[in-house]
């Protein structure tokens, strides 16, 4: 099967997944970090924010001019991990970055303590007999600037596909299979190398 083409991928669940799999290799060594992202659930459509936040950092990569995109690419055709991969950069600028990113990480787990506004309005919704509990609220605030971002982070590569809010939401194994292969092209990063 040509995994190029995403017409080859209408109704086979585990070629999707294998697809997603080596995209989610390859970006998590080009990025030296594992991100949260599962492919089973990407192809049900479930972890939208997961989704996004594996689009903005593929996209990153793809521009990123420090680092060999084919060798990238042979690392992770040899199977080696996250920590055997040379970025090209320092070894101090890599431990910055990681410390940015364990920094980053403890910031989103950090509680957040509701303003009297905020308070407000959840006990007027509370006395209209709807109850919104307040870890969905964070998390629709959070996938609407995900969605933003990764929209401003994808539109400075390419413009079609269109990152739609719609296809940000929720987005579609052949939106983001068609979204990878117009920043591999635009980005001039040789996805032929490793999706077959």
């Amino acid at each position: 099967m040509d995994e190029l083409d995403s017409s080859n991928y209408k109704d086979g669940k585990t070629a999707k997944i294998a697809f997603l799999q080596k995209l989610i290799s390859l970006v998590n060594v080009g990025n030296g970090v594992a991100l949260e992202v599962s492919p089973t659930k990407i192809v049900s459509g479930l972890e939208p924010l997961n989704t996004n936040i594996l689009l903005r950092t593929f996209g990153k990569l793809a521009i990123d001019k420090s680092i060999d995109h084919n060798a990238l690419i042979q690392h992770c055709l040899a199977g080696k991990g996250i920590d055997e991969f040379q970025r090209g950069k320092s070894g101090e600028d890599v431990v910055h970055e990681q410390a940015a990113a364990e920094a980053s990480t403890q910031d989103n787990d950090a509680t957040l303590i509701p303003s009297d506004e905020d308070t407000n309005e959840v006990a007027a919704m509370k006395s209209t007999k709807v109850i919104i509990p307040d870890t969905i609220m964070e998390q629709l605030k959070a996938c609407n600037e995900d969605i933003e971002q990764t929209r401003e982070m994808i539109s400075k590569i390419v413009s079609k596909p269109k990152c739609s809010d719609k296809l940000l939401s929720k987005p579609p194994f052949r939106f983001i299979h068609d979204l990878l292969m117009g920043i591999g092209k635009a980005t001039e990063f040789d996805l032929g190398m490793i999706f077959r």
